[in-house]
């Protein structure tokens, strides 16, 4: 069964280079209108804009996923308490969109904290939030 997907791809995909590259499609064959397409002020447009703006985010990742030399980064502490990260600042909750967040909360805690350390946890996110706020404010 595996061969037979196999000659299927392949005859698909000759038949398709065959007609790209011989039959007329109002006077240029299929081929020959994408490279005029990628030819076109437009496109190379698109293509400078695309690599203007995608250019940091691919250096970004390629700095997050790989350090100096082809070693991965070592991890290291985020802005947020406790919170390891390859490179990037820990997402808040409020952030995400994933609905992990929602199985997350199903599930029992995975070691007991009183009350009191609750309480300071508390203290220090409104203070941490409160100085966020009040940074993001001044840079405006």
């Amino acid at each position: 069964m595996t061969l037979v997907k196999l000659l299927l791809g392949t005859v698909a995909a000759v038949a398709f280079v065959w007609f790209g590259a011989n039959v007329e499609l109002g006077g240029r064959t299929l081929f020959e209108h994408l490279q005029r397409i990628g030819q076109s002020r437009e496109a190379r447009d698109l293509v400078g804009g695309a690599r203007q703006r995608g250019g940091p985010l691919v250096e970004q990742a390629k700095a997050r996923l790989v350090g100096d030399g082809g070693v991965p980064a070592p991890p290291r502490k985020s802005k947020l308490v406790g919170k390891e990260d390859h490179g990037q600042e820990a997402e808040r909750p409020a952030e995400r969109d994933d609905g992990k967040l929602a199985q997350k909360a199903d599930r029992a805690p995975l070691e007991d904290t009183s009350e009191g350390d609750r309480e300071k946890l508390r203290k220090l996110i409104h203070e941490r939030t409160e100085a966020e706020t009040a940074a993001r404010r001044d840079q405006r």
